[in-house]
């Protein structure tokens, strides 16, 4: 009779866990994979947390016998699912409608950003025994800034006066920045003595050579010779007052400015076609190394400058490449076609044609994404990767 009692009891207890293992299956309504593209892995402990517009992040639990982050409910406003590692670049997925049960979330180290709608128009498909590989270009994003342009067009003296007097109206804790500008200054460069700012006031001149401005074409006004420039070319580039970085989604400050400014991201040039050979990869080791020990020896405001140049720091000087031999490493700034930095608008809700090789730019289907939100910031370029492989996987399956 006890025996009975007990083996009762032990199956009313094993009843209960599968009931309450049920329920507690039933309860997650999103789970999101958190893998890193560099070897595969799933990421375990990144930071996963779901967002809304001025709402407190909620941040995820963790299922370490799935490997797998999930959330038991998303909340009224909640549209963005977000992953932030320190070992790298922060990635999300925006739905304003709702989100999916399942999210996959790929990481790119933080100084090596690749997006799959971006190759570069003549790259070729490389032969590796039976696996086929598609060469891309490396990017580093800077989430520190974003470039404004007033919607009516203007000259350079009416866009500045015009930035800075909606910036005091709106009452917005930002403010223009030149990293041109800023990092000459760092490295004591030879500025022309009668600027005082990054953007001054210019006289009423075609060529605004005298001073040492950022151009929209992503290089400096006075590295760039070869091209003709005037001040309609000129880009004005905001930051945060406090240096933080704006929100790659929600982000209220970039809402704002929407309603007088189109507002582009910034990305920085790493690398071009000719620079990813096999035999050159050392020599961007050793330039993300001096990148980051110029950064910690100046202490850089990464809000301020470029964090991350495509030169060497020390470019003046040489590496060692073996003992009693050196040589001057090609960089790609050392060619006038490659920017220093890219736009990216953050309006367009296409996928950027010029972004995409010619074969897939006649899947004329690939470029349209919904609608985004007018708050959204570096998470665009989320978007279009994610509709992006969506709309591929779609077509061929088809």
């Amino acid at each position: 009779m006890l025996q009975r009692i007990k083996i009762k009891s032990y199956l009313y207890i094993i009843i209960l866990f599968l009931l309450y293992s049920t329920l507690n299956a039933q309860e997650r309504v999103l789970e999101v994979n958190v893998i890193s593209i560099k070897t595969g892995k799933v990421i375990k402990d990144a930071k996963v947390t779901l967002e809304g517009f001025e709402i407190p992040a909620i941040t995820a639990q963790y299922d370490k016998k799935k490997k797998i982050y999930y959330f038991n409910e998303v909340p009224k406003g909640y549209n963005a699912v977000m992953a932030y590692h320190n070992e790298y670049n922060e990635k999300g997925f925006q739905c304003s409608s709702i989100l999916p049960g399942k999210v996959t979330l790929r990481l790119h180290d933080k100084g090596d950003v690749q997006y799959r709608f971006i190759t570069y128009k003549d790259s070729l498909v490389i032969d590796q025994g039976k696996k086929y590989i598609t060469k891309r270009e490396s990017y580093v994003e800077d989430p520190y800034k974003i470039a404004v342009e007033p919607k009516v067009a203007m000259s350079y003296n009416e866009r500045r006066d015009y930035i800075n007097s909606k910036i005091a109206e709106l009452n917005l804790e930002i403010a223009l920045v030149n990293p041109f500008y800023e990092e000459h200054k760092l490295q004591a460069y030879g500025i022309d003595p009668s600027q005082h700012e990054g953007y001054p006031a210019l006289p009423d001149i075609t060529k605004p050579e005298k001073f040492i401005l950022p151009l929209k074409s992503g290089r400096s006004n006075l590295f760039q010779h070869k091209y003709p420039h005037g001040q309609e070319d000129i880009c004005f580039i905001l930051r945060k007052k406090d240096g933080s970085k704006f929100k790659r989604f929600n982000d209220p400050l970039i809402k704002k400015l929407k309603d007088y400014f189109t507002v582009n991201l910034i990305v920085l040039s790493k690398k071009n076609s000719y620079m990813l050979h096999e035999n050159r990869r050392n020599d961007f080791m050793i330039r993300d190394k001096q990148n980051e020990l110029y950064n910690k020896k100046h202490q850089t405001d990464s809000s301020r400058i470029f964090f991350y140049d495509n030169q060497l720091r020390n470019y003046p000087k040489t590496i060692e490449r073996r003992k009693n031999s050196s040589y001057q490493i090609y960089e790609p700034s050392d060619d006038d076609n490659v920017p220093i930095f890219l736009l990216v608008e953050n309006n367009y809700y296409k996928i950027p044609k010029d972004y995409l090789s010619e074969e897939e730019n006649e899947y004329k289907k690939l470029q349209d994404i919904p609608v985004q939100e007018n708050s959204i910031g570096l998470g665009i370029l989320d978007q279009y990767e994610y509709y992006y492989e969506t709309t591929k996987k779609e077509d061929d399956e088809n």
